[in-house]
């Protein structure tokens, strides 16, 4: 059976010189099929009566949703972590079980020096107590005082060496002091980049109203990946209905909306799309970089904010060994290890039962670009990791290196051309003055249709108060699809806090604050 795409391309092909004469007329056209665009689509058709084409520039679907196998495993090559009570963990549970899920456990254990590694699991056998490590408290009252109290609504923005000059003035670790890695390897990991980068102010602004749980779950089945479930659960039925043509391998090039009577899109490939609508869901590294042009110009304050949101470099190494050594020498279980190198923080595979022995490592921003300096390669970026395992545990019986079996693999999403970046975060300039996680910041500025409505922007960067999740991307695209449709269904929660009552306890003006929150 012929289908859509091949019939395109049969008619291009027919065509004698110019192969723009071929127009594909949609109601909405959808740029990129991520889990914005994707929910978007599911959206739309759940509707009925419009016809859309989500336009994908790779040859798969899914964005930073991927999986793939090393040894018998499937791995997250991108995105992974799932929050409880949402409508992607409930329809992955309704479809596969409760029993795939696991909460995070085992020692969080941290290097400190080429000699001195300490665990946070006072019962830890083989490691000391960071307890016992001044520094490490210094650093955990920090992080604790942050995640954990109302100090976090007025903390410094930190970006920048003029912003940080009075922090450090109070102790507040800097580049060269011994604790830094923690902040750097931990803390901004976390946000998906470096520390110097982050507006502290802004995202304890946005992340005060976080409406996830807190319980962040683990898909533990070996034979199942996060792309596969949703596939299963939501995608393939998306892609597969009559009302929704999918071209894969077709990077947009240019929106034009400068005729008032359809916006049209035209791809690499030379196709051209003409559509009521359009979804842009592309990340916001490829907007920055300006892959996609827009006739006209977008207006000021679009492209003011696709400038003010940050993403950085951002890779996963995954590498096989063939014995599991961090148990011995963490002496128990281990949920996750900060390392002192680029390799950054680093945790063994959950998949349970599987006969592979697998360590993840997860390095974001400067870290990133680090690992990748001076090699060419996986291997050399695999090695680079190596020693900084081997150096997390100089005493260990079996290191690191010596047990690795030459299996990994490198997921650098800094590198792929059409996502430039991991995940969206925050910096100085995404929360403007006066603002808040609701308004008055650049993520509510990039919602703001333009062109009289007919472009709308989607996608975790533009999530209020969920960005950097799978969880924000699929709302994003369903506030896009309801733009478009006002009944279009949605899966958002359903209600927000309010955001009349942010809290005034000050965030403290010494590091470390005196007191535990």
């Amino acid at each position: 059976t012929e289908t859509f795409e091949d019939a395109i391309t049969e008619t291009l092909a027919s065509l004698p010189d110019n192969p723009l004469k071929f127009t594909i007329e949609q109601d909405v056209v959808i740029v990129g099929a991520g889990a914005a665009g994707l929910a978007a689509a599911r959206a739309l058709v759940g509707k009925g009566g419009l016809a859309i084409t989500i336009i994908e520039a790779t040859d798969r679907i899914g964005g930073r949703v991927h999986s793939d196998t090393l040894g018998s495993t499937r791995l997250e090559m991108g995105a992974e972590e799932l929050y409880s009570d949402t409508t992607i963990f409930n329809a992955l549970k309704e479809e596969y079980g409760e029993g795939i899920f696991q909460e995070d456990s085992g020692e969080h254990v941290y290097a400190m020096d080429d000699e001195s590694t300490c665990s946070s699991d006072i019962n830890s056998s083989t490691l000391g107590h960071c307890s016992d490590d001044e520094d490490w408290v210094e650093y955990n009252r920090i992080w604790t005082a942050y995640y954990k109290s109302n100090w976090r609504y007025t903390a410094l923005d930190v970006s920048g060496e003029e912003k940080l000059a009075t922090m450090r003035a109070s102790g507040y670790p800097k580049p060269g002091k011994r604790a830094w890695h923690l902040y750097n390897n931990h803390f901004a990991a976390e946000f998906g980049t470096t520390i110097d980068k982050l507006g502290a102010r802004a995202l304890a602004v946005t992340n005060y109203w976080w409406p996830l749980p807190e319980e962040l779950h683990v898909n533990v089945d070996p034979n199942l990946g996060y792309e596969d479930g949703l596939r299963k659960v939501w995608w393939q039925d998306t892609i597969s209905n009559p009302a929704v043509n999918l071209m894969k391998e077709s990077p947009v090039t240019n929106i034009d909306s400068s005729d008032n009577s359809f916006v049209k899109v035209v791809d690499a490939n030379g196709k051209i799309y003409k559509a009521n609508t359009v979804i842009v869901t592309a990340s916001i590294g490829v907007l920055q970089a300006g892959k996609i042009g827009f006739t006209p110009a977008l207006p000021t304050e679009t492209s003011n904010a696709i400038n003010d949101i940050g993403i950085d470099e951002g890779m996963k190494i995954f590498m096989k060994f063939d014995v599991d050594w961090w148990t011995e020498a963490a002496g128990g279980a281990v949920a996750w290890m900060i390392a002192k190198g680029p390799a950054a923080w680093c945790w063994p595979s959950y998949k349970t039962p599987s006969d592979d022995h697998i360590i993840i490592c997860f390095s974001m921003g400067q870290n990133a670009k680090d690992l990748k300096a001076n090699t060419n390669d996986d291997a050399g970026i695999i090695a680079k990791a190596l020693g900084d395992l081997d150096a997390m545990f100089p005493s260990a019986a079996q290191k690191p290196s010596e047990t690795y079996s030459g299996i990994g693999k490198v997921s650098d999403w800094g590198s792929k051309e059409y996502t430039l970046g991991a995940y969206s975060y925050v910096t100085v300039d995404t929360v403007y003055e006066g603002g808040d996680a609701f308004d008055g910041n650049a993520r509510k500025a990039l919602q703001e249709p333009v062109s009289n409505g007919r472009i709308l922007f989607a996608g975790e960067a533009t999530s209020l108060l969920m960005a950097a999740t799978v969880p924000g991307a699929v709302d994003e695209g369903e506030r896009a699809a309801r733009a478009v449709h006002p009944h279009a269904p949605s899966n958002a929660p359903s209600s927000y806090p309010p955001t009349s009552s942010y809290p005034t306890t000050a965030f403290p003006t010494t590091y470390p604050p005196t007191e535990q929150p």
